[in-house]
């Protein structure tokens, strides 16, 4: 499925970015190098460089988001979240993204240390529907800044810019004032390690898996394969001229965890890990399952193939 932006956030964009065309696209260039290379904790220096961001990296990461709020919908259908702590927001995609699949979002909390990048969200924002209007932005760093209680907590690509140090002080913080927690990074043998540690410590604590992994037990992967998932988006004309691209759609690879105070209301019975292999009267899935990694075959035998033809990768059975 593809989640394009909002109309809102495709006017505020255009509002927001640089009209110098090869400012632009020297600014994309040094954006997709530093995100390549996994260059962290680097502030945006110019107008050029967050308009890049804006046209590069919030569209993608705001499909990303969408999805795994779909997935968090999925496990939870009867969730009705009423406030969100968005921290290292950037421009606040991952709060973009959740207004849309959860109407019972009435408190948005946005913290994030870069004045341009709070600056751009709250332009955009501000043309959105509530609860995006009202937000509440806090200039601050993790994890030395306070923040407020809400119901979720989401950090969306922020782990790999804190330095792992600051790590413990952020999860107890995160556990004393959320019930539900959700990270996202890039998909990336890195930034799936990064969300094996933080798994393996909130479950030492009592808290629980919810997504994507179907069980509470080790996870089952080893290297040099990692778990991760992908969404794709469609891209503008600017963004194929800003990456000198010709297809008019990319695939953003992400790997994302859910973590809940209590166990998960619609548990997973498998997860698929892979595209699903189609072939001529039966399909083959890659599934990691409470039993460990497993692969399962369905087939036109099957009373439910119509649904198994439909099945994608990153999808619950």
């Amino acid at each position: 499925m593809l989640y394009p932006l909002p109309e809102f956030v495709q006017t505020q964009l255009a509002a927001l970015t640089d009209s110098n065309q090869q400012h632009l696209k020297q600014a994309s260039a040094e954006l997709s190098r530093r995100y390549r290379q996994a260059e962290a904790g680097q502030h945006l220096q110019h107008h050029a460089a967050v308009s890049a961001y804006l046209q590069l990296r919030l569209p993608a990461t705001y499909a990303v988001m969408c999805q795994v709020w779909e997935r968090l919908r999925t496990q939870a259908p009867d969730l009705t979240p009423r406030s969100l702590a968005d921290l290292g927001a950037g421009p606040g995609t991952a709060s973009l993204a959740a207004v849309q699949r959860f109407a019972s979002l009435n408190q948005l909390h946005l913290l994030e240390t870069d004045a341009r990048m709070r600056q751009a969200g709250q332009s955009i924002f501000a043309g959105g529907p509530a609860p995006l209007p009202a937000a509440s932005w806090q200039a601050g760093r993790l994890p030395v800044a306070d923040w407020p209680t809400t119901d979720l907590a989401c950090l969306s690509y922020v782990l790999n810019e804190l330095p792992q140090q600051d790590w413990p002080q952020l999860f107890d913080k995160l556990a004393s004032r959320h019930r539900l927690l959700v990270f996202v990074e890039p998909g990336t043998p890195q930034g799936f390690e990064h969300l094996r540690q933080v798994r393996n410590v909130f479950l030492q604590t009592g808290w629980q898996v919810w997504a994507p992994c179907p069980h509470q037990q080790a996870c089952p992967i080893t290297a040099p394969d990692w778990c991760h998932f992908a969404q794709r988006l469609a891209r503008s004309p600017l963004h194929r001229q800003l990456k000198g691209a010709v297809k008019g759609h990319e695939d953003e690879k992400f790997a994302y965890l859910i973590l809940g105070q209590t166990p998960v209301p619609q548990a997973a019975e498998a997860r698929i890990l892979r595209h699903p292999l189609h072939h001529k009267g039966h399909l083959r899935l890659q599934l990691c399952t409470p039993d460990g990694l497993q692969s399962a075959v369905r087939s036109k035998k099957d009373a439910n193939w119509k649904q198994a033809r439909q099945l994608a990768w990153g999808d619950s059975l």
